[in-house]
């Protein structure tokens, strides 16, 4: 019987991931030059690097993985093209558009992997959850649509966190959050997450400040490697990229984005990871919930500072941890239900 949940398991993971390539394709395709920008950046050298967007060069392991991805999938059909074998339609195809959809097709199903092999009960409600979130990260239509190289592996990251969170794993949350930092920046916010180990007072005080000054030195070595201002996430000196005002205004104030004169309610980022945000909001107490709140508040509170806030790709990190926080409200309820206890809020594990 466990074989074939497994199986079926297996199916729908790679159902969905075949999704996730094509929609990704699609994405690539209308996003044109601007994404070849975000995933190619490394591909003429170092020193060309340093001309890379300011905010974005800290992501270096991201862009150098895609960087390389894109150089070893050029040389096929680069002589192919060169010797007439294909047109330049067909040549993008296979020398961009395949391989960044690969890449988001890749990261997305070692994170269904991950989840599914640690929350076996919460599997499918997982790996569905995982799915919709990206989706409506690059299929809902908004005139701020962006695919960038470290969206996926930023997704992946933050549900190893998750795992090794929920599992009380400190060496793999240690080491995720540390080389997650090259991926993408706010993965150093993880490290937070150390204070609420059943450690004493010091020991957890001494392992997270020592894993945020790794993530720091880490940080701020790519930033001087790249030329950036030492650790100088965005160009914060900057007050037009201070955003916090206006992303409060998209929020709050701004009507929906029209297309056609339709307006368009789905891309409010009220709703952002397929309302999972919304829904985590509302869930009361539980096993580590005002961990992952803080957590959460941590990189929402980041992302209105620096980010565009309708961008909701921006906001996959959360998702992990919010869909587990719903899953084991989710259970506690069902089983509450099925043997009459009081109700799940009123106790916390």
């Amino acid at each position: 019987m466990k074989t074939r949940s497994d199986a079926i398991l297996l199916m729908i993971g790679l159902a969905l991931t075949v999704v996730v390539y094509y929609r990704a394709g699609v994405a690539v395709r209308e996003e044109g030059g601007r994404c070849l920008y975000t995933f190619a950046p490394l591909m003429n050298g170092f020193e060309g690097y340093r001309e890379f967007k300011q905010e974005w060069r800290p992501r270096l392991f991201s862009t150098f993985l895609s960087s390389e991805l894109l150089r070893r999938c050029d040389a096929g059909p680069r002589r192919q093209f060169e010797a007439g074998e294909l047109d330049q339609a067909l040549y993008l195809e296979k020398a961009v558009v395949e391989p960044v959809a690969a890449w988001q097709a890749l990261w997305f199903a070692a994170a269904l992997a991950c989840w599914s092999i640690a929350f076996r009960k919460h599997a499918l409600a997982g790996m569905l959850g995982l799915f919709a979130g990206v989706m409506f990260a690059f299929i809902t239509p908004h005139p701020n649509f962006r695919m960038y190289a470290w969206d996926a592996p930023a997704l992946f990251t933050y549900t190893v966190i998750t795992v090794a969170v929920a599992k009380r794993q400190p060496w793999l949350l240690g080491a995720t959050v540390f080389l997650g930092t090259g991926f993408k920046e706010t993965a150093m916010v993880g490290s937070v997450c150390l204070l609420f180990f059943p450690y004493r007072p010091r020991i957890k005080w001494a392992v997270f400040l020592g894993l945020a000054a790794a993530c720091v030195l880490l940080k701020s070595a790519i930033d001087a490697a790249t030329g950036n201002p030492v650790f100088s996430t965005m160009t914060a000196t900057d007050a037009g990229h201070i955003r916090i005002w206006a992303n409060l205004q998209v929020l709050l104030f701004r009507g929906p984005w029209r297309a056609g004169g339709v307006a368009v309610w789905l891309n409010t980022p009220w709703l952002v990871n397929a309302g999972t945000l919304l829904a985590f909001l509302f869930v009361p107490r539980g096993k580590d919930v005002w961990m992952w709140r803080l957590v959460a508040a941590l990189l929402v509170g980041g992302l209105l500072t620096f980010g565009e806030i309708n961008e909701t790709r921006i906001f996959l990190e959360l998702l992990p941890f919010c869909l587990l926080a719903i899953c084991e409200f989710t259970a506690r309820t069902l089983n509450a239900t099925e043997d009459g206890s009081e109700p799940v809020a009123a106790t916390e594990t």
